[in-house]
C-alpha cells in the first residue's frame, strides 16, 4: 500500500457526470438537458488532486499526495532508481496563498550519464538500462488510484507555473518538459520520445498538450517562476471520453540529457474550460419578415470565471454571410432573446445564432430558419418606369428620407428592401426587389 489518496474522492462521481450525454441543441418546450448540462457546480470543472502541492506524503517517500516519481517506480529496474529526486520547497510561485511547491532535479548515475527528475500523476515505468528505451515511461494504472487521475469532462487548456534552473544549459538540450493527455478508460503510457508511440496506445486519447520550456532570467540574472498555458490538441486523437488525464514533468525535454543539479519547480497546475455559449431551438423555424422570434440562451462562464456583465447578441445571417444583430441582452447566465425578423427581409433562407461579442464565444448551436419577405398592401417590385404624376418622398422603413422628385420613383438607384413612398398626403408601402 502506497499511501492514503485523495483522487478517488471525486472519481464516482466525476465519471458518472461523463457517462451522461450532454446536448447543446434541445426544443423549446424540453429544455431540461441544457438546464442538466449547467445545474452541475462543484464537478462541473475537474481539477488534478492536490493541483498546488500542499500536501505530501511520509517522509519515507516524499511524494505529492495523487503524484509519484521515482520512489513508486516500478519495472525490472525500479530497485536502482528508488532514489529521492523529489521534495517539497518553500519558493513558491508568486502571488499565492499556497505554501508548498515540489522540486525535482537530475542526479548522477555514474561517470556522464544522468538520471533527469520525473514527476507524473501516473507510474514510472523502469524498464531498460538505457534512458531513451520504450521500456522506460510513464504510465497510468486505472486499477490502482495511487497511479491514475480521473476527470470526466474535456478541458480546453492546462497551466502551470514553473521555475526551471539548469545547473548548467545544454545546447543540444535545453529544455524542461510538461505534458499532459486526456484519455479513456485504459492503461494510457506516455513514451519519452514520439518514435516509441503505438497506434493503440494512441487510439485511447482524447487529446494531448506539451511544452518544452527554457528557463527564465530577471534583470539581476535570477531564474524566476513563469506561468506556462498550453490547450489541448485534438488532432489526430479518435478516443472521445475524457475518463482519466495524466500529466507529467520532466527537468529534461530528451531521456538522459541534463546536468547534475538542473532543478524544476512546479506549482499550482490549473486546468482552463473555456466559456460555453448554449442556446435553445428558436420558437419556430419559418418566419414572415416583421414576426416575432425568440430564442433561450445560457452563457458558462467556464473556469477560470468569465468576467461579469458581458453582453449576449441575438444574430441573423442571410445566405450571402451578411449578420444582423437583432437584439442584444446584458443578462450573463441565462435569458431570452426576443427580437423582431426585419421588416425589410427577403425571402430566403437564414441562420440565427447567440453570439458573446466580448470573447467572441458563439453558441455551439446554429438555427436555420426560413424567411418570407413581408409583401402588403402596396407595390411588389415596382418598375422603375412606372408612369406616376406629382410629387414623392422616399423614406426606409426606419423613416430615413432617402430620395424625393417628380413623377416616377427610380427604385433601380436603391437598394433592396422595403419603403414607403409618400405622394399627394398618401403614403404606400412598397418592397423594392
Amino acid at each position: 500500500m502506497k499511501r492514503t489518496f485523495i483522487n478517488n474522492i471525486f472519481a464516482g462521481a466525476v465519471l458518472a457526470l461523463a457517462s451522461g450525454t450532454v446536448c447543446a441543441q434541445t426544443t423549446e418546450n424540453d429544455f431540461s438537458e441544457l438546464n442538466d448540462f449547467v445545474s452541475v457546480d462543484t464537478l462541473k470543472y475537474p481539477q488534478v488532486a492536490n493541483s498546488g502541492f500542499e500536501m505530501w506524503d511520509s517522509e519515507e517517500i516524499n511524494e505529492p499526495v495523487s503524484w509519484n516519481s521515482f520512489m513508486t517506480a516500478d519495472g525490472v529496474f525500479s530497485d536502482f532508481v528508488k532514489i529521492q529526486q523529489l521534495t517539497s520547497s518553500s519558493d513558491v510561485r508568486p502571488e499565492t496563498e499556497g505554501t508548498k511547491s515540489a522540486v525535482l532535479w537530475c542526479r548522477n548515475v555514474f561517470g556522464s550519464i544522468v538520471a533527469q527528475g520525473n514527476l507524473t500523476t501516473g507510474r514510472i515505468a523502469a524498464g531498460d538500462f538505457t534512458a531513451a528505451s520504450a521500456k522506460n515511461h510513464n504510465y497510468v494504472d486505472i486499477n490502482d488510484p495511487n497511479f491514475c487521475q480521473p476527470l470526466g469532462q474535456m478541458p480546453d487548456s492546462i497551466a502551470v507555473w514553473v521555475k526551471y534552473v539548469p545547473k548548467k544549459v545544454i545546447d543540444s538540450a535545453p529544455y524542461a518538459r510538461v505534458s499532459a493527455t486526456v484519455h479513456d478508460a485504459y492503461n494510457y503510457i506516455e513514451y519519452s520520445l514520439p518514435e516509441f508511440e503505438t497506434e493503440e496506445n494512441k487510439a485511447h486519447a482524447v487529446c494531448h498538450a506539451e511544452k518544452n520550456f527554457e528557463g527564465v532570467k530577471d534583470e539581476n540574472g535570477n531564474y524566476i517562476w513563469q506561468r506556462l498555458v498550453m490547450p489541448f490538441d485534438t488532432t489526430g486523437y479518435k478516443a472521445t471520453d475524457p475518463a482519466y488525464i495524466m500529466v507529467n514533468f520532466a527537468t529534461n525535454s530528451y531521456p538522459g540529457k541534463g546536468t547534475a543539479g538542473d532543478s524544476l519547480y512546479v506549482d499550482d497546475v490549473e486546468l482552463i474550460y473555456n466559456p460555453r455559449l448554449v442556446a435553445a431551438y428558436p420558437s419556430k423555424m419559418e418566419y414572415n419578415a416583421g414576426d416575432s422570434i425568440k430564442v433561450r440562451f445560457r452563457l458558462e462562464a467556464g473556469y477560470p470565471d468569465l468576467v461579469s456583465g458581458n453582453p449576449v447578441n441575438l444574430v441573423l445571417t442571410d445566405a450571402e454571410s451578411n449578420s444582423t444583430v437583432l437584439k442584444s441582452s446584458e443578462e450573463d447566465s441565462d435569458g431570452w432573446l426576443g427580437a423582431v425578423i426585419p421588416e425589410d427581409a427577403q425571402t430566403g433562407d437564414y441562420t440565427v445564432t447567440v453570439v458573446e461579442p466580448i470573447s467572441g464565444i458563439a453558441a455551439d448551436s446554429v438555427f436555420s430558419i426560413k424567411v418570407n419577405a413581408n409583401v402588403v398592401d402596396g407595390i411588389d417590385n415596382p418598375m422603375a418606369g412606372e408612369d406616376v404624376a406629382g410629387s414623392y418622398t422616399v423614406y426606409t422603413i426606419s423613416g430615413v428620407k432617402v430620395a424625393y422628385g417628380f413623377g416616377s420613383v427610380d427604385f433601380e438607384a436603391l437598394p433592396k428592401g422595403i419603403y414607403m413612398v409618400k405622394r399627394n398626403n398618401a403614403v404606400t408601402k412598397v418592397v423594392n426587389r
